[in-house]
């Protein structure tokens, strides 16, 4: 029993760095994803098809997006997501970022 659950972990964990690396196609909105996500079977599908989303929310530069996908996972799926964290940790440095070029090239 704990080998199938180790197994099932690891596939799905495979599954969702699949759907991460392989261009996963972003939705309008972060509703609009978890909205799509409720159809799905199992909480583990709905996780990993959300931090496909906000992968793709990141990598559009909709970071805030992307935090409010990570957010619904952590709170509402997978309390332990490490990418979910890991999305939100990298989306709220570039809004940091983002926030201070702006400043810098006015000082200059």
């Amino acid at each position: 029993m704990k080998r199938l659950i180790t197994v099932t972990m690891v596939a799905c964990l495979i599954a969702g760095i699949a759907m991460t690396g392989c261009g996963v196609k972003k939705v309008a909105t972060p509703q609009a994803a978890i909205e799509q996500a409720q159809i799905l079977e199992t909480p583990a599908k709905k996780a990993s098809y959300l931090v496909g989303q906000a992968n793709a929310f990141y990598k559009a530069k909709d970071f805030q997006g992307a935090i409010n996908i990570a957010r619904y996972v952590l709170g509402n799926l997978d309390k332990d997501s490490a990418v979910a964290k890991q999305i939100i940790k990298e989306s709220q440095s570039a809004i940091i970022a983002k926030a201070k070029s702006p400043a810098q090239a006015a000082k200059k």
